[in-house]
């Protein structure tokens, strides 16, 4: 499960299950897409998210009004639920670019020193 950075109307942070992972066949490339639950504890909607370029996501359509996905939908700004859900799953896929202040550039990067058994040889 991944906190996503969008809050709904009434304070509760969304979070984004992720159920499956698959790779489909685009343009010759093979491309990640991910499929899972986004809620707020409360209403759940099943979406999918595909990274790659410019990112794509699929929420459930011709929902019915008084319908758990719509009532979440209702809660939340739908641009910023669709940025989160974009950012977390290029994450998830490696796909990121994440900024690290010790590193100095967007690369991705662990901070810790290494094990100390390796320092007394």
């Amino acid at each position: 499960m991944v906190w996503l950075d969008v809050q709904d109307v009434y304070g509760q942070t969304l979070y984004f299950d992720i159920r499956r992972v698959e790779r489909q066949r685009q343009g010759g490339r093979w491309q990640p897409s991910l499929s899972g639950i986004c809620g707020n504890g409360i209403f759940e909607l099943s979406v999918k998210v595909e990274p790659a370029g410019n990112g794509r996501v699929h929420l459930p359509m011709g929902l019915a009004r008084d319908g758990e996905a719509a009532q979440l939908l209702n809660a939340v700004d739908r641009n910023a639920l669709e940025e989160s859900l974009l950012a977390a799953a290029r994450v998830h896929t490696g796909s990121a670019s994440v900024w690290h202040p010790w590193h100095g550039s967007r690369q991705t990067g662990v901070a810790e020193a290494a094990p100390i058994w390796q320092h007394m040889s």
